[in-house]
Parts: structure tokens; C-alpha cells; sequence
């Protein structure tokens, strides 16, 4: 029997007041299981209310308002997260991000879920490892450049021979720039800030190639060496 079928036979016995009938009568038309004859609301307001039961109350019926579900319960109507074109250009912007600044993504490694990332993480210097076995300059790291744009390139690099005999530190940077389609080139000289090696042999600097800046480290015949560079960029445009 539907919910209406009970509902117009309640209606046709119930001659007599009945208590029972009647409390039957309430529930079926308060609770029925067909609300698709309901004329929808969209989008709800703070003021509306939901019939629920109350599992902390031995389920008994009780009524919420939907402003005092939790947020993390539903979808604020200030949410942002929409497929919608512009959706973030009315956000107020902050133009000096704070290294504990939170940033949302999807991650691309972990089936696109949600994930936060620190400002101090997201500009976090980038760090490779390169080795060489002999004298011949070789590319650490390697930056294509904008075009009209200026940058300061710094890089702090560390060293080690494999067997332990013998260490390097470089501290190198270099102002490199690109205008008008032209090709990189550096500014002035590159600045070596400091450097400390067991071997004098070694060397480290900033070139530049095409429209790339290039981190070039040089080791010794015979000598297995490990570079380690941490680069740090800044920018103009």
C-alpha cells in the first residue's frame, strides 16, 4: 500500500476519534516517502528547516535550521570550488603573501584530492644533484628566461668528493636579464659571495646561453664529485 493508499483509508475508516489513526494519520502526511511532489527551493535559506531523527535522542523527530548545520556539514553559500568561469577574480587579492600563507590544490600524484601548500613551501628554493668525473664544465642547472624580464639568480652549492677526501661550498649570483626577444644576458659581472674548497681546482658560476641562465660547475681528473645546487629566483617583468 502507498503512502497516499494508507492515507485516504485512514481518512475513510476513522469515523471515530482514534488516537492511534490519528498519530498514523500525522506521521504518513509529516514523514511520507514520496517528496518528489514537493515544489523545490533553490537555493534553500539559513532559515529553513529540516525534520530529521535525533540519534542522540533514541530518534526521536526533531527540526535543524539549516544556518545551524556546521560548515563542514554542507556547502556554505560562500563557498568557493564551483566550475565556473571567473570564480576567484572578486576574492580580494594579498600582494605580499606570508610564508605561512596556505594555497589549495588538487594533487596531481594523489588522483587530483585536495591538498594545502604553504607560500614558504611553493617558493621553496630548488635543489638538484649533478656529478662530475673529470674537469669538464658541466650544466648544474639550467632556467629559460621570460623575455622582458630581469632576474636575480642565486645559487649556494655544496660539494664532496665520493670517497670523503675532499669538500666545496660556492655561494654565486648574477643579475641575467631578456628584452625584446633578445637573448639572456648577464649583468655587470657574477658575484661570487663566498667559496671554501679542499681543492682549488674546483669552480662554480653563472653563464648564460641562448635564452637560458646556466649553473656550470667544474670538478677535477680522476675525482668523482657530487654538486649539490640550491637555486633561489627573483624577478621583473
Amino acid at each position: 500500500m502507498s503512502v497516499y493508499d494508507e492515507i485516504i483509508a485512514i481518512l475513510v475508516s476513522n469515523k471515530e476519534y482514534n488516537p492511534e489513526y490519528l498519530k498514523r494519520l500525522s506521521e504518513l502526511i509529516a514523514y511520507g516517502d514520496d517528496f518528489t511532489v514537493y515544489i523545490p527551493k533553490v537555493p534553500p535559506s539559513g532559515d529553513d528547516i529540516f525534520a530529521i531523527q535525533d540519534s542522540e535522542s533514541s530518534w526521536a523527530k526533531r527540526k535543524v535550521k539549516i544556518s545551524d548545520i556546521p560548515v563542514n556539514y554542507h556547502t556554505h553559500p560562500g563557498a568557493i570550488h564551483n566550475n565556473i568561469a571567473n570564480e576567484f577574480s572578486p576574492v580580494p587579492e594579498k600582494t605580499n603573501p606570508d610564508d605561512l600563507d596556505l594555497i589549495l590544490i588538487e594533487d596531481s600524484s594523489d588522483s587530483g584530492n585536495k591538498k594545502k601548500i604553504s607560500y614558504t613551501n611553493l617558493i621553496a628554493p630548488q635543489i638538484s644533484t649533478t656529478t662530475t668525473t673529470d674537469s669538464t664544465p658541466t650544466i648544474a642547472y639550467s632556467l629559460t628566461l621570460n623575455d622582458n624580464t630581469n632576474y636575480i639568480l642565486t645559487a649556494r652549492v655544496i660539494a664532496r668528493r665520493t670517497n670523503g677526501s675532499d669538500y666545496g661550498f660556492f655561494q654565486e649570483e648574477a643579475q641575467i636579464r631578456r628584452e625584446s626577444g633578445g637573448s639572456a644576458t648577464i649583468i655587470g659581472s657574477v658575484f661570487q659571495a663566498s667559496s671554501n674548497t679542499t681543492d682549488d681546482s674546483w669552480d662554480c658560476t653563472w653563464e648564460v646561453s641562448g635564452n637560458d641562465a646556466r649553473l656550470v660547475v667544474t670538478g677535477a681528473i680522476g675525482k668523482i664529485i657530487k654538486w649539490q645546487p640550491k637555486i633561489e629566483t627573483d624577478s621583473v617583468s
